[in-house]
Formats: C-alpha cells, sequence, structure tokens
C-alpha cells in the first residue's frame, strides 16, 4: 500500500470582537474561548471531521482533547454516530479548562493569531493593576499589566483565570480577576459617572489591584496632526500628540484621563472650517476637494499645525528663495534656492514639480516641501514653460520682460525703470512735447539702443506722429527711415513732417514716376508709402537695409496670413515700430500677428499663444516693448480740449473722378465770370462749390450708383472702430443730411449703438437722453443746423467733424456741444479734410479771405463782389500728389 500522507492542522485564537486597533475581546456571554482548526498549507478550507483529522494528522492527544471538548459543550458522545458528522473547523473551551487546553496547545503543537505563530509563556508573571483617577464627576479607569497598559495587548481571554497576547506572546495572568474588570480597561479604557460610577466603588474599594490616583503635573494639550492618505492630499486622518502619552487618533474611542476632547474637538472643526470634509473615503475620515487642498493645508501650516503626506514626510511651507541671474550670450539664466524652513531645495526642482503638477516636493531630512501653486503662478509662472538645463533655467534675452516680477533681478538684465526716463528730442525737432511724450520717445530711444523693437499703441490724440518725429531727431542719417501707413495718410504725415522736422524733406514713394532701383533710396533720408505699394513694390523695398521702419494704423497686418502682413515681416531694418490707437492688450491674436513682425521669437508659434495668455506669458513678454496710455491716465497733462486736423487722400478712382467734375465746369464758369462778373453767376459758383465739396464727403452724394472707395469715409470708420473698442461715445457732425445716411447705412452694417439727430427727428430730447444717459449708446449723428446749437452733450469723448463748415465759429459752436460745464476728461475734435480739394483751399483762405467765406455759407444773404483772383483761388485744379520731394508749404 502507498504511505499515507500526513497532514499539519494549525491551532489558532479567533475571539469574537476586534476593536479599533486590532486588540480582541471574546463576548461577555459566552465566555468560551474560540479556536480555529485549519489545513496548513491549504487555500481552499476544506470541512474537517473526525475521521479525517484521526487519520491524516500525527496530532492526535491535541485533536481528541479538542473534538471532545467541542463534543461535550454539544452533548454528543465522542465514539456516537453524530460524532462522525460534527465538523470540527471551529471548537470552543469551556473557561475553566482554557489553562489546561492552552497549555497543551501551545506546548505541543503551537498557537496562532493573525497568522502569527505565538511564544509560550508558561508562568503567570504579570498581574492586572486598575488605576483610576477621579476627574471632574467621572472616573477614569486604565489598566496595566506588568507595567504596560492594558490596551497594548492584542488579544485577552477575560476568565477568571485571563490569558493575554502582547507583542506575540501568549501569557498567563496571574491571580484571578471578575470579567467585570476586564471589560473596564479592554479593549478600551472606560469613564464612569453617575450610576455606573457608584457601583464601581463599591465593588472596587476592598480590591487590591486597584489603586486610586490623583491627577498629577500639568494638563497636555493636544497637538494637532494631520496624516495625508493619497498623493495629492486630498484624503486624511486627524491625529493629535500628547507628549509621553503619545499619538491618538481623532477617531479612536480610546477614554482617558489625559484626553481633552473638548480641545480635539474644537481642533477638528478647525480642520473643517479649512476645507476638509468629515466624509470617509476608503479608510481616510476627512475629504478636501484637490481644487481646494492647497489653501486649506496652507493656512493649517500658518497656524502651526504638523502635516504628514503620504509617506510619512513632514510637510513645510516655503519660507524663502535665494536667485541668481547671468548672461550668456543671447540667454539670461537664472539659478537658485529655496528654502522650506531649515531645509533646501534646488529652485528649479520646485519649478519642474510646479510643471509636474505635483502636490509635495521630497526634501532631503525626511521633509516635504508644499507647492504653492498660487505663490508660485503669481511670481514665477510664466517662466515655468522655459527650458532647464541643470539646475539653471534660461530664456531669451528679449524675453526679459517675463523677470518683471523678480524685484532681485539685476537693472543690466531686467531694465524696468531704464526704459522710461524722459528724455528731449534733438535740435532739428521744432515743436514740444508733453511730458508723456518725453517718456514715450526715452523708451523708443532705449528700445533702439538695446536693439530691441516696439509697439506703440496710445489712444487715438495723444500724439504718436509726433513722438515717432521726435525720435527721428535723434536718429542717425547712416540709413534711410521707411514709414508705411494707408494711402489716405500719406498727406498727413508729409504736412506733420514739414510742422515738426522741416529740415526732413520726406520721399513720396508714390504715383507712377516713384523710383525704381535700390540705390536711389539710399539717397534719402525719410521714405513715405502706403501698404498698397508696399505689397506691390515688394521686391524693391525689400532689397534696402532700412535703419527704421514704422507702420502707421498697424492693425492692417493683423491677419498674419495676409499678403501685406507677409510683406512687412519680409522688410530688413534695424529698429521696427508699430503704431496703432486700438486697444490691443487682450487681442492676442492680432497681438501675435503684430509682434511676429516686431520681434518673432517673442510669442512663439502662434498655436501656443493660448496656453501662455493662461499663465500669464503673454502680458509679461510684451510689457518692456508695447506702451499705451489712455487720456484718462495722462489726463493732468493734457488741455481740457484737443482739436486735431486730419488730411486726407482721395484714393485714385475718387481723384479722378473729382478731376473730371472739375475740368468740366471750370473753364466755362471761369469764363463767364471773367466776362460778366462774379455777381450773374452766383447760383452757378455755389452750385459748382457744394459739388466739390459733396465729392470730397463721398461721391455717391453726387452719384448714387458710385461703387469706388472713400478715403475719408474709411478714415472716419477707422476712428469709430477705435472708439468702440476703447467702449467710449464719439459726435459725428455733417451739414449734410444725405451724409449723415451713408454714415448711418455703415453704422448699422458694423452693429454700432447710435442716435441719430436731423432736422426731421421729431422726439429730439429722447435721441439726446439716449446718448447721454445710456452707456451702450456710443456714437450720436447729428446734422448742423439740428444738433450744432443748444445741446449740451458732454457724454462725448470725442467730437468728428466729417465735413468742414467755412465759418470757424460754427465748427467751435459743435465741438461746444461737448465742452459743456460739468464735463470730465478731455475732449478731443478732429477735423477731417481732403487733401489737394477745394476743402483745403477754402480752409487755407478761411482766415485771410472771411469775406469770401461768409458770402459763400450765409446763403440767405446778397452775394458780396467776388474778384476773378478769388474764385480762381477757390477752383484752382489741385494736381495729385507727386512721387518726389514735397516742397515745405
Amino acid at each position: 500500500m502507498p504511505e499515507r500522507i500526513m497532514t499539519q492542522i494549525l491551532f489558532s485564537l479567533v475571539p469574537v470582537f476586534k476593536n479599533f486597533q486590532g486588540r480582541q475581546l471574546v463576548s461577555s456571554q459566552e465566555e468560551r474561548l474560540r479556536i480555529v482548526l485549519s489545513v496548513a498549507g491549504e487555500k481552499i478550507r476544506r470541512i474537517l471531521y473526525r475521521e479525517y483529522l484521526l487519520t491524516f494528522s500525527k496530532q492526535k492527544e491535541e485533536l481528541e482533547l479538542l473534538m471532545k471538548e467541542e463534543l461535550a459543550a454539544r452533548g454528543i458522545s465522542f465514539w456516537g454516530s453524530a460524532a462522525e458528522t460534527t465538523p470540527f473547523n471551529e471548537v470552543h473551551i469551556p473557561f475553566q479548562r482554557v489553562f489546561h487546553v492552552l497549555s497543551l496547545l501551545a506546548s505541543r503543537s503551537g498557537l496562532y493569531f493573525q497568522n502569527e505563530r505565538l511564544h509560550f509563556q508558561s508562568g503567570a508573571k504579570d498581574s492586572l493593576v486598575l488605576k483610576v483617577l477621579q476627574k471632574a464627576d467621572e472616573l477614569f479607569i486604565r489598566g496595566e499589566l506588568g507595567g504596560e497598559d492594558v490596551t497594548a495587548c492584542s488579544w485577552i481571554f477575560p476568565a477568571p483565570s485571563a490569558w493575554f497576547v502582547r507583542k506575540g506572546v501568549l501569557a498567563p495572568v496571574k491571580g484571578a480577576v471578575d470579567p467585570f474588570f476586564w471589560r473596564l480597561v479592554f479593549p478600551y479604557a472606560t469613564a464612569l459617572k453617575d450610576e455606573s460610577k457608584e457601583r464601581f466603588i463599591e465593588r472596587a474599594e476592598t480590591l487590591a489591584f486597584v489603586r486610586w490616583e490623583n491627577q498629577e503635573g500639568k494638563r497636555t494639550a493636544p497637538s494637532p496632526s494631520l496624516l495625508l492618505k493619497d498623493p495629492m492630499g486630498s484624503c486624511a486622518d486627524l491625529f493629535f500628540d500628547y507628549e509621553e502619552k503619545g499619538r491618538v487618533s481623532f477617531h479612536d474611542p480610546l477614554i482617558a484621563p489625559w484626553r481633552e476632547r473638548e480641545e480635539e474637538r474644537a481642533l477638528q472643526a478647525d480642520l473643517l472650517e479649512a476645507g476638509y470634509l468629515a466624509k470617509s473615503v476608503e479608510d481616510a475620515h476627512y475629504f478636501c476637494p484637490p481644487s481646494k487642498v492647497e489653501e486649506a493645508l496652507k493656512l493649517l501650516l500658518e497656524v502651526g499645525w504638523r502635516v504628514q503626506e503620504r509617506e510619512g514626510r513632514e510637510v513645510f511651507l516655503e519660507t524663502g528663495s535665494a536667485l541668481s541671474f547671468s548672461q550668456e550670450g543671447e540667454l539670461i539664466s537664472v539659478g537658485g534656492a529655496c528654502n522650506f524652513g531649515e531645509m533646501k531645495c534646488e529652485w528649479t526642482d520646485l519649478l519642474e514639480a510646479y510643471r509636474r503638477r505635483e502636490r509635495f516636493l521630497p526634501l532631503f531630512d525626511k521633509g516635504a516641501g508644499l507647492i504653492d501653486r498660487v505663490q508660485i503662478e503669481k511670481r514665477w509662472g510664466s517662466l515655468a514653460g522655459q527650458e532647464i538645463v541643470g539646475n539653471r533655467l534660461r530664456i531669451k534675452r528679449s524675453h526679459f520682460g517675463l523677470l518683471s516680477s523678480f524685484p532681485e533681478a539685476p537693472k543690466e538684465l531686467c531694465p524696468k525703470e531704464a526704459a522710461y526716463i524722459p528724455l528731449d528730442p534733438g535740435p532739428l525737432f521744432q515743436g514740444r512735447l508733453h511730458p508723456y511724450q518725453r517718456i514715450g520717445l526715452g523708451w523708443l530711444r532705449f528700445l533702439w539702443e538695446a536693439g530691441f523693437h516696439g509697439l506703440l499703441a496710445d489712444e487715438m490724440g495723444l500724439g504718436k506722429t509726433v513722438q515717432v518725429m521726435a525720435f527721428f531727431s535723434l536718429l542717425p542719417s547712416n540709413k534711410p527711415h521707411l514709414l508705411v501707413m494707408p494711402s489716405s495718410l500719406l498727406f498727413n504725415w508729409t504736412r506733420e513732417c514739414a510742422s515738426f522736422l522741416p529740415s526732413f524733406v520726406p520721399y513720396l514713394h508714390a504715383g507712377k514716376e516713384r523710383l525704381t532701383k535700390r540705390e536711389s533710396f539710399e539717397r534719402e533720408r525719410l521714405v513715405l508709402t502706403s501698404y498698397a505699394l508696399l505689397r506691390q513694390d515688394l521686391a524693391l523695398l525689400s532689397s534696402v537695409e532700412w535703419g527704421t521702419l514704422v507702420l502707421d494704423e498697424a492693425q492692417a497686418i493683423k491677419n498674419p496670413d495676409a499678403q501685406v502682413s507677409r510683406a512687412a515681416c519680409a522688410l530688413t531694418a534695424d529698429f521696427r515700430l508699430a503704431l496703432t490707437g486700438t486697444p490691443v492688450e487682450n487681442r492676442h491674436e492680432d497681438l501675435w500677428s503684430l509682434f511676429h513682425f516686431l520681434i518673432p521669437d517673442l510669442l512663439g508659434e502662434r498655436k501656443s499663444l493660448g496656453g501662455q495668455v493662461a499663465q500669464g506669458e503673454v502680458k509679461k513678454k510684451l510689457q518692456p516693448f508695447l506702451l499705451r496710455r489712455t487720456k484718462a491716465l495722462v489726463a493732468s497733462e493734457l488741455p481740457e480740449k484737443i482739436q486735431q486736423t486730419v488730411y486726407v487722400e482721395m484714393e485714385e478712382d475718387q481723384r479722378e473722378f473729382y478731376q473730371k467734375f472739375l475740368q468740366a465746369q471750370r473753364e466755362g464758369l471761369l469764363s463767364k465770370i471773367a466776362r460778366d462778373g462774379a455777381a450773374k453767376h452766383r447760383l452757378e459758383i455755389l452750385e459748382v462749390i457744394l459739388r466739390l465739396r459733396q465729392i470730397c464727403c463721398h461721391p455717391k452724394l453726387m452719384d448714387p450708383s458710385w461703387e469706388g472707395g472713400c478715403a475719408k469715409f474709411d478714415q472716419l470708420f477707422e476712428d469709430m472702430q477705435q472708439v468702440a473698442e476703447n467702449s467710449q461715445k464719439a459726435l459725428i457732425f455733417s451739414q449734410f443730411t444725405q451724409m449723415l445716411r451713408l454714415i448711418e447705412e455703415e453704422v448699422r452694417v458694423r452693429s454700432f449703438p447710435y442716435a441719430y439727430l436731423d432736422g426731421g427727428t421729431k422726439d429730439r430730447q429722447g435721441a439726446v437722453r439716449r446718448f447721454q444717459e445710456d452707456p451702450g449708446t456710443l456714437f450720436f449723428l447729428c446734422s448742423l443746423k439740428a444738433g450744432g446749437v443748444g445741446l449740451n452733450l458732454q457724454a462725448a469723448d470725442y467730437v468728428f467733424l466729417y465735413d468742414p463748415w467755412w465759418n470757424a465759429a460754427v465748427e467751435n459752436q459743435a465741438i461746444d456741444r461737448a465742452h459743456r460745464l460739468g464735463r470730465k476728461g478731455v475732449l478731443h475734435a478732429k477735423r477731417y479734410l481732403t487733401s489737394s480739394s477745394i476743402e483745403e483751399r477754402i480752409d487755407e483762405q478761411k482766415a485771410a479771405k472771411a469775406r469770401i467765406v461768409q458770402d459763400l455759407v450765409e446763403q440767405h444773404e446778397e452775394l458780396k463782389e467776388l474778384t476773378t483772383r478769388d474764385l480762381i483761388n477757390l477752383l484752382e485744379d489741385l494736381p495729385d500728389l507727386p512721387s518726389a520731394h514735397v516742397p515745405l508749404p
């Protein structure tokens, strides 16, 4: 027969109840010891019957003893048939037999508790001592075995002859103790009051193992500790340290005289107020939403709490940093250390942990630093995306604006103050600058000297053109300078040059006779051209090495994919400057295109712009290279009323239409006047002048089918767009009702909110009230006769005089509708004149020929006698702008 395989039976103590910390206790009702039997090495538990145990195990004496005890408790004979079908996976021993059974099992086969084999101590050495402390109206009762607290035991069988397990050792208790007293001290200490207190005193006052204590020493206040259970610190448990008494969980029901439960509850309330919720998640008792963890931990640490992260490292707040800066070619290098209490870490390690969105940074000496994302974003967040090499962070020199939040950055690397030092213009400049304009000039000079480029974005009316002229007065003359602008502004820039830089004779690159060779430009000092000709003559203009390249109304290149934008980027210049009055600080796509022209590597790839905006990088990067002042910001330096005349050049189709009409009318009319005198042809003179003025306003006033352009109309809406984007208000005056209707049509197309007033308006006060009181109504379209007098419109920030009135008093009356008593802020009045036209000719003669103007405007009076020379001057054929040097007026 094959040899029988014998098995090893394991005997394990499995008491009924388990407390908070794993300590166990048999129930008071049973007072019987439970022992579980199992086959060693088997993962699946089988049912153990008598035949199997006696056949396949060598531990027959121990097994017979246990089976007899279990069968006797059930009233079954060991040799009867019922014993054969009784399972013996668990047996129960009455307390009278516990000492004998445990002694046999421990000495022969061994006993197990919680899967660990116990060492057996045969002799009873430790006896129970009850220590009772009176505190207020309560008795605090705790037990000691051999000088150690009873709660240090893992298991106690509270029979008169008791047994305990402590630190892997099974031992009997010395002396007999009523189970009642065991239940007072295990698994937890007990506090008794009222009747329970009185009953205890009656039973315990004569017992020798009860010790009555006096409260000694000072009260120990609980010190709160928060133990985090997950990597991000959302789940946590609350503990309190009681000095020599050790650490206890807030949720441990342990009752001890040294515990200050009221203070513990108050500290738990602080935890809840900080942002944690009393919500169990797995084995944690508190939960904080991830978005609030950082703020909650900062608050707790600041008020002295101890916090430990999941790995047991104590958490500290950052207490300071020491950074160093250096320049390495075209790069700026930043490095240093951060302090967390007495511990340090590399500054770049903190930034990299911030990038990885970690909550804690491991430190030396078993500490961890709390990553304060709010402070890092505020101080250094804009640098988080920059390259780190070794323990140094490197940024491009042109990105020095990212260092604006670093007060320790050296001035030579981050010249924040040097960029805004006021500067006087050179001796060639004829004019005076406001203080803010002198600061603007200093900023331009700083950029030029440092090899940077910039965007001057002062609000409309603050004199960007004047600042550029003053800047030109400081530049060397070794290379030509190029200004690019809308065609309609060429004449205006020419006049500004003549006014402020009379020694600069600009060359207008326009017309059919314009230059065609690169060498010709090198002899010029200042070249003016349009965006249209920039595209057309790109090959020629890009072959010239310009000293300075200025783009006026630079929003023309806001679309980076447009031909004009690509053409501008293709030009070569030592210094690039863009001008715009449009608020661009929050228009990031437009900004990207403008700075792709100015400093291509500043904002990186267009697709990455959104992330830079979210991290605050864009604003910091741009700050050194973008200067924008509003009227509100510099109001103290400005007069109450700014008046400006803008000269607009007609487009080619409009100029051709104007010239054809003038040629068709002029010769015959002047011949009649020469023959008969002006008085006899009064109506014909007025009719020709009226039609010429209408063509200047818009050719549609003469020809409703006109589909060409109108430079003045376009310029008006460029300015209105800036007003709208600044959420300001403007009055638009015209003496032609038909012109107001054309403006109104375009206003509706652009969805500008407006009010309207002409001679046919029935509810005048309603229109005025809407403009004055409704913040959303930005524009008021007014005719001369209806709105020029008698109205108070001081809500306006701008007055746009679309077509000039030949009587200056009439213009002033219109402007004064907004410049009234009680007005706040600066008023900007802007007159639009079409250059090389009847408008400009009458404006030039307005002062000297007041008699003529009066006769032409006030048609209800008798037309005064006009000389032939007067009419020739008014109707003189003004030629197109030549493609040559413009003579000074």
